[in-house]
C-alpha cells in the first residue's frame, strides 16, 4: 500500500514542482519539496529491487538536491546528491532496466556539476 500512496504523492509533487517553474510561486515550490519527502518517507524499508521504489527513490532524490540547490541548501543538497551517486551505483549493472542508460547518465552528470569537477595539479 505505501508504494501507491509513495507514487501518488511523488505525482503531486511533479505537479507543484512544474507549477512553481512556469509561475514563480514560492508555496508550490516548498509544497513541491514536502511531497517529495514523504513520498520519500513511505518508500523506507521497501526493496528497492522494486522498479518503482527505484524511480521513485531516484527522482525525489534528484529533484530534491535541485529545490535545495535553488534554496541555497548547498550542504544538504551535496549529502543528498552523494546519496543519488549511491543509487546510481548500485544500479550501475541495471541500467537499462529501472531508466534508460542515458536517463542514467544524465543523473550520474547532474551530480558531477552540482559537486564540481576537481582535477589534481600539474606535475
Amino acid at each position: 500500500m505505501n508504494i501507491y500512496c509513495a507514487g501518488i504523492l511523488f505525482k503531486t509533487a511533479i505537479l507543484h514542482h512544474q507549477k512553481s517553474i512556469e509561475t514563480g510561486i514560492s508555496a508550490s515550490m516548498h509544497r513541491a519539496e514536502q511531497l517529495y519527502q514523504a513520498s520519500l518517507q513511505l518508500i523506507v524499508g521497501l526493496p528497492r529491487s522494486n522498479d518503482t521504489v527505484t524511480l521513485i527513490a531516484l527522482a525525489a532524490t534528484n529533484n530534491l538536491a535541485q529545490i535545495e540547490f535553488e534554496k541555497g541548501l548547498v550542504m544538504q543538497a551535496s549529502e543528498r546528491l552523494r546519496f543519488l551517486v549511491h543509487l546510481l551505483c548500485s544500479l550501475e549493472s541495471t541500467a537499462g532496466r529501472v531508466v534508460t542508460v542515458d536517463e542514467f547518465h544524465g543523473m550520474l552528470s547532474n551530480t558531477l556539476l552540482a559537486n564540481g569537477v576537481s582535477s589534481s595539479p600539474a606535475a
